[in-house]
C-alpha cells in the first residue's frame, strides 16, 4: 500500500470517527442532539404529483451537501450550502446548485431555503422549504414555496 493511500485511509477513518461522535453528542449548552450527519429527506411539493427523495449531509463546520435526481434527466445533481441550528433544535438551511433548461443551457442558480425542527431524540426533523431560480447576475426567474420536508437520520446498520 503506498503512502498516499495510507494517509487517505487514515484521514477517512478519522473523519468517520469524528463525524459519528459529533452526530451523537449534544452541543454544549444545547437541549437538543446534534444535527450533524446524513439525512434521508422526503419533499412534498404542491406543484409536483408525488413526493421525491433527497439526501442531505450536514457537516460539523456548518456546510452542507445535498443530492437528488434531476426531474428531467434523472441524473444526480449536487447542491452545496450552509446550515445552522439553535439551542432549541430549530434548523435553518440554504443550498444552491447550478440550474439548466431542458436543452442543458446554463441558466444560473437554483437556491433552496428551509426551516425545520429537530426531534428531541435527534433521529428526525420536519419543516418547510421554498426556493428560486436566478440568473448568474442574480435576477430571479422563477420562485416557489409550499414544500414540506420530513427527514430520517442515516445510521450505521449491522
Amino acid at each position: 500500500m503506498n503512502a498516499t493511500r495510507t494517509l487517505t485511509t487514515a484521514a477517512l477513518s478519522l473523519s468517520l470517527i469524528a463525524a459519528t461522535g459529533l452526530g451523537l453528542t449534544r452541543a454544549q449548552g444545547s437541549t437538543s442532539p446534534s444535527a450533524v450527519g446524513t439525512w434521508k429527506v422526503m419533499v412534498t411539493d404542491p406543484h409536483t404529483p408525488v413526493p421525491f427523495p433527497v439526501m442531505v449531509s450536514l457537516h460539523a463546520d456548518g456546510t452542507l451537501s445535498e443530492t437528488e435526481l434531476d426531474s428531467e434527466t434523472m441524473e444526480p445533481t449536487l447542491s452545496l450550502g450552509a446550515w445552522t441550528v439553535d439551542k432549541g433544535g430549530q434548523l435553518a438551511v440554504t443550498f444552491t446548485s447550478l440550474a439548466h433548461d431542458p436543452q442543458k443551457k446554463n441558466l444560473g442558480y437554483a437556491t433552496i431555503m428551509g426551516a425545520a425542527k429537530l426531534s428531541a431524540d435527534g433521529k428526525t426533523f420536519a419543516g418547510t422549504s421554498h426556493g428560486q431560480v436566478s440568473t448568474l447576475d442574480g435576477k430571479v426567474m422563477n420562485a416557489w414555496d409550499g414544500q414540506t420536508i420530513s427527514a430520517t437520520r442515516v445510521t450505521v446498520s449491522q
